[in-house]
Formats: C-alpha cells, structure tokens, sequence
C-alpha cells in the first residue's frame, strides 16, 4: 500500500532531518492530505551540507521549506519544465542523459505516494529573495475564528464552516480539493464545471497575479485601510461590495488550464453543491460570496411537511469585481443547496445547523 508522503518523511531514516523541520513548520498535515503533491526531500545530508544555523527565524525557514513542494504531481521529468513553489518562485528541472536536477541539486531517488511523489535530492534548494511574486502561504492565513451562533427555534446550534480546518479541527490548506471534510456536520461538496468534481480551496490572501492566480478573489481590497490584495471597483472602501476583511479560504471551482498547480477560479463558471445528508434537511442562515460581477443564482431544495422536495431560487446582487456580500438563505429542512456560477466567484463560508 502507497503512504503519504508525509508518513515517508516520518520512515525514511535519511530524511528525519526534513520530517522534523516539516513538523515543526506545522506542514506535515497538509503532506498528509489528498495532494496530489511534489515534493523535493533534500537528504540528512544536503542540511548537514547547508550548515543550517540553529537561530535561523522561524518564517525563514518555512519560506525553505515550501520552496520544495510543488501542487501537483510531476511525473514523468522534462528537461526544461518550470513550476511554481508554495513559496512563490519557481524550480526549473533539468534532465539529460548524465543527470537529473532541480535547480541545482541532484535527484538521487524517487518514492511514489499515495497522494503525489518524492524526489530525494542532495541538495537544499535555496529560494531566490525576494520572491518573484507575492508568494502563496502554505498554511491558512489569518481569519477571524467562526463564532457560536445562538441556537434557533428548533434548538439546534448554528455552526460556521469557513473552510480553514475540518470537522475534527484539521487545518486545510490550499490547492486543496474538499468533499467529506464537513461529513460530521451533515456537509457534502461537490461541482460540475472546471476541472473534476469537487470544489477547490482558494487562498484569498495570497491570490496571485492575473497571469498566476486571480488578484479578483483577493481580500482584502487594496483601497481599505492597510490594503491588501484584492483588485477590483467593487470591494473597495465604502461600496456596497465592500471588502475588507481576511476572508481567508474560499471555495471555487477550479479552472482547467497550464498552470492547474495554481488555484484559480473557472472563468466559465460551474456549480459548487452543498448536499445537506441528514434525515429531514438541514437549517441553513447563509452563506458568504466574493468577486460576484456576473449573475450567480443560489437554488435551494428543501422537504416539505409533506414529505415532498421543492425547490427556490435567488438571484445574487451584482456588486462588482472583488465585492464581498453575505446572501441570507434562512430556510429549514434544506436538503440540496447549489451556488450557480455564471463565470468566476467564490464562496467564503456557510452557517447552518449542524
């Protein structure tokens, strides 16, 4: 049976050096998650090599170590290829008939694993400084924590899923796709349109560029106060879309294209499904949207008295590019709740009763 590849690094005696600083960076749960991931595991060695200083801050040695892990899986090697890190900057590979390198470290080996692959290199690979572009946080940037909404009539309690850890308190991270993760609290995700089946978990913090990512899901808008790296008229300070708050991780439904290591929305839309599992439906409140500057219908299916399925629909306000709104949807027993996108939108976080 294949192992994550977290559980490599964890029995690999010559990449325990690696395993501990991974964990203490609090990286290892997302090696442990779907992927699928690269990851480029320098050897005991390679640290002993780079004479790693012991008082070597924190961020700078995440920043190391999230040069070495690539979004998605790379196989097989191609002379030449380039790929952006969850650092920011990009690796280039280089294979000809005498050698195999990233950068400028030898590939020695390659384990294959159940969610990506890893290549031991002899080498730690050094990120440039500064990065190319704002780089990507691995980790699930600064959010204000869901808050305990006071039971309703039925006397369930509300509970806010913003997408930043799962229903065991599993932080989730970027790149991310999502299904069962909220299965606990009666929440199924899926889609139709884009790349798969499943939504993706988009970092609103670290949105990229336009040609890497999409600056339109950034939050904050760079017009509030502080700034940010949202772009668009309709999130700035004082629109009604205003946005200006850490939205932290959004759903999308990603895009199909040459860089599906970055998250990025479809820009023909699709349909994130929210499949609300136990007996009777679920109450749902709302639920949070960003970058609405195309119609986006929500359509909600819920049981009746009766026993029955109907079904409403709600035409989303059009508040502009990188907007931010919260869509009431207040309804009992709801059974399917699907967010219907027109072109590229986000969904921030949903409150129902679990």
């Amino acid at each position: 049976m294949l192992r994550t590849i977290a559980k490599i690094l964890a029995d690999e005696a010559n990449l325990s050096t690696l395993y501990s600083l991974v964990d203490g960076a609090g990286l290892l749960p997302a090696l442990d998650g779907n992927g699928p991931l690269t990851l480029f595991a320098p050897t005991n060695q390679a640290f002993v090599n780079l004479g790693l200083d012991p008082n070597t801050p924190a961020d700078v040695i995440e920043s190391v170590l999230l040069y070495h892990v690539v979004d998605q899986l790379i196989a097989p090697l191609k002379d030449g290829e380039i790929y952006i890190t969850f650092n920011g900057a990009t690796v280039e590979l280089t294979v000809t008939a005498t050698e195999i390198k990233v950068n400028v470290a030898n590939i020695e080996d390659s384990i294959l694993a159940s969610n990506g692959i890893v290549y031991v290199i002899d080498a730690v690979l050094i990120p440039p400084s500064p990065p190319t572009r704002a780089p990507p946080t691995f980790a699930v940037p600064t959010k204000a924590p869901p808050t305990p909404v006071p039971p309703t009539d039925g006397g369930c309690t509300l509970t806010t899923v913003d997408f930043s850890k799962d229903d065991n308190g599993k932080k989730l991270y970027r790149g991310e796709y999502v299904k069962n993760h909220w299965s606990d609290y009666g929440l199924v995700l899926g889609s139709t349109g884009g790349y798969g089946n499943l939504p993706r978990l988009f970092d609103t913090a670290n949105p990229g560029t336009i040609e890497a990512g999409d600056p339109d899901l950034g939050a904050p808008n760079q017009d509030c106060i502080g700034g940010g790296p949202g772009i668009g008229d309709g999130g700035k300070r004082g629109k009604p879309g205003e946005n200006c708050e850490p939205q932290g991780l959004a759903l999308i439904i990603q895009e199909v294209n040459d860089q599906m290591n970055i998250p990025d929305d479809n820009v023909d839309g699709g349909v994130i499904i929210m499949d609300f599992t136990k007996p009777g439906g679920q109450y749902v409140k709302e639920l949070g949207l960003l970058d609405v500057d195309d119609p986006v219908d929500i359509v909600v299916e819920y049981e009746t008295n009766s026993g029955s399925i109907s079904k409403r629909t709600t035409s989303v306000n059009i508040l502009g590019e990188n907007s931010y709104q919260v869509v009431e949807i207040d309804q009992d027993n709801v059974k399917w709740l699907k967010v219907k996108l027109t072109r590229s939108a986000a969904v921030t976080f949903i409150t129902f009763c679990k």
